[in-house]
């Protein structure tokens, strides 16, 4: 008996040793969570999970010195920002190293990058680099021939003491290149991509005066207004453009107490969030109809609430509408929706696979997302799950208008996340575009939804009166003759001298209370001296 137990026991170790390596990989060394309508934080299912983790000897290099930026083009190939080693890394949709730039041939003659801290390639295949040691926009042509450098942008708007640092650079489809600049408090400097001249700050938020503060300012000192910034913009730290030419930028430069009265407050203005969408115009047209705006994490009812706030760093733009913004204080990666609403959020601070330590990008290779890591200087790449498919093709099927495909994709969400109130929120706007109402009502009822609801409610109220409106009309037409022939009867009957010795009866006493509803006045009196009604009749 002795002898088969440790057999047992020695046969199950062996097994567990042999199948470790298969366990540890089906486990996320991070947890996914998301937020419920009432700010309870909660976990649910893995949307990603680690695909591959790629360090130098993976991406073929001999060393990563603190890269800053990640990108990938339309054919997927994906660019690396090799900062400290001042270069840019070049290589296909497998990874396979195609390019690297470092040293180019220009007006100077021989010349080389110095820190650059991003990289965008266009529809086109042309290249432009956030040159920032060298102070400089670099634009080669897609087989990675140099064609110009784009200096400090001629304009009397900045200081003659600033100090050109590009770190961030997108071309729109209308020509215009948008760059983020260190100690830039105007927005993105807009330059004319034929010319590279300079045409614009563009994005700026609106100064809004306080009149209190503006009255207040009269009486100060030069020396107190040197040390006071009174409605200073936005300084933007990343940017982005979609395909439709909108421009999404990220800011880690906000009013802390305006961002949490947000966030308590569920105010969608955008006014102090990190996040923007900018039209052609520059003004924000970001859609925040989620249950709070999107910020990232939400310290609702926390000490020191002030201080646990996100500090977004990067954005990324996936299929579907959806984006994913790069939290560089807690090392997550929130995903939200077209709408606002936030889809999931991933991936924390540690050196095991799908963590980093010091995060400085992201971006969508297909539905891959990439995160680029300087701390740790490698590359993750995460994979999405059967669950984060099916978030995505629920999204993708509603906005098709395939309104029973993304309700069936919800419900299986549902039985693998019963507690996702986005999910539930997705079967009700199917439902009312499919002119459920009622469904719909159950639904919201379902998120606690109260706005779409209402909508719901007001929907199915209207439904009932047109579908019943000729048969309501009869109804009602009906109750008036009955009444108004009833009325008459009763007045009739009030007043005929035939009824006149009967008026001692229960019936004539009760019907004469009409009498004294729409005459009073004499009515009364007749209760008063002719003894017209009873206390029989008033029970």
């Amino acid at each position: 008996m002795n002898k088969y137990f440790i057999k047992t026991i020695v046969s199950l170790a062996l097994l567990c040793i042999v199948l470790l390596p298969f366990s540890v990989s089906a486990f996320e060394s991070y947890e996914t969570t998301t937020y419920q309508f009432d700010g309870t934080r909660i976990k649910t299912p893995h949307a990603y999970e680690t695909k591959e983790v790629l360090n130098a000897a993976n991406l073929q290099v001999d060393s990563l010195n603190k890269p800053n930026d990640v990108f990938v083009d339309k054919n997927e190939h994906v660019y690396i920002a090799d900062t400290a080693n001042n270069r840019i890394l070049c290589y296909d949709d497998s990874f396979k190293l195609l390019r690297i730039i470092d040293e180019f041939e220009s007006e100077k003659g021989s010349d080389s990058l110095s820190e650059p801290k991003g990289v965008y390639v266009t529809q086109k295949g042309e290249v432009y680099i956030a040159d920032a040691g060298n102070g400089r926009i670099v634009h080669f042509s897609p087989g990675y021939k140099y064609i110009r450098s784009i200096v400090r942008p001629n304009t009397k708007l900045l200081d003659e003491s600033f100090v050109f640092s590009p770190v961030s650079v997108v071309v729109d489809e209308y020509g215009r290149i948008f760059i983020v600049a260190e100690n830039v408090i105007y927005g993105l400097i807009e330059l004319d991509e034929v010319s590279g001249d300079f045409k614009s700050f563009f994005g700026a938020k609106r100064v809004i005066y306080n009149p209190i503060d503006y009255l207040w300012r009269t009486f100060m000192t030069a020396a107190q207004l040197e040390r006071i910034d009174f409605n200073v913009p936005t300084e933007y730290n990343n940017v982005i453009v979609d395909k439709d030419g909108f421009v999404y930028v990220t800011s880690s430069a906000y009013d802390v107490e305006g961002m949490l009265a947000e966030i308590l407050t569920r105010n969608k203005s955008g006014r102090n969030t990190p996040i923007r969408k900018l039209n052609q115009n520059g003004d924000d047209i970001l859609t925040r109809k989620g249950y709070f705006p999107p910020v990232g994490y939400l310290p609702i009812g926390e000490k020191e609430a002030e201080k646990k706030l996100s500090n977004m760093i990067d954005i990324t733009l996936g299929e579907n509408g959806v984006y994913s913004v790069l939290d560089a204080k807690r090392n997550r990666i929130f995903t939200y929706s077209q709408d606002g609403d936030l889809l999931y959020e991933f991936s924390g601070f540690s050196s095991q696979n799908g963590c980093s330590q010091i995060p400085v990008s992201i971006a969508y290779k297909g539905t891959d997302l990439l995160l680029l890591d300087s701390g740790l200087n490698r590359l993750t790449v995460f994979k999405q799950t059967e669950y984060g498919r099916m978030i995505s093709m629920a999204l993708k099927t509603y906005q098709n208008c395939e309104y029973d495909d993304s309700t069936s994709y919800w419900k299986q969400i549902l039985v693998e996340n019963a507690n996702f109130d986005i999910a539930y929120d997705g079967i009700g706007k199917s439902m009312l575009n499919k002119e459920q109402y009622r469904d719909a009502m159950k639904y919201f009822q379902h998120s606690n939804n109260k706005k779409m609801y209402s909508i719901s409610y007001k929907e199915f109220r209207n439904q009932i009166a047109n579908r019943y409106l000729l048969l309501i009309i009869i109804f009602f037409a009906a109750i008036i003759t009955v009444l108004n022939f009833l009325f008459r009867w009763i007045k009739n009957r009030n007043n005929s001298a035939k009824y006149k010795l009967k008026r001692e009866g229960l019936l004539n006493q009760i019907l004469y209370g009409f009498h004294i509803i729409f005459h009073p006045f004499d009515g009364y009196w007749d209760l008063k001296h002719e003894k017209r009604g009873s206390l029989k009749a008033l029970i």
